[in-house]
């Protein structure tokens, strides 16, 4: 293995970024794609991450929030 360019803490805050296709600067892309094709622990950190959420995604039931909650939050944001 290569000298890793990124190392494996950023990897890990970067993954959720990933994930949620959040990551926007495409020299981090490269980066962090570079780290997963030299380190298999965090691209198994990735893959385990990707799974997890797609299951939550899958399952989670949306709801709304009841209307009486989401006047107070309305008016707790248009008195600041």
């Amino acid at each position: 293995m290569g000298r890793k360019s990124v190392d494996c803490k950023k990897i890990h805050a970067w993954v959720f970024l990933h994930v949620d296709r959040e990551m926007r600067r495409e020299e981090l892309v490269v980066a962090f794609r570079q780290h997963l094709s030299e380190c298999p622990r965090c691209a198994q950190t990735k893959v385990v991450t990707e799974t997890i959420l797609a299951i939550v995604r899958k399952r989670a039931k949306r709801q709304r929030a009841p209307v009486e909650l989401r006047r107070r939050i309305n008016d707790l944001f248009h008195r600041q």
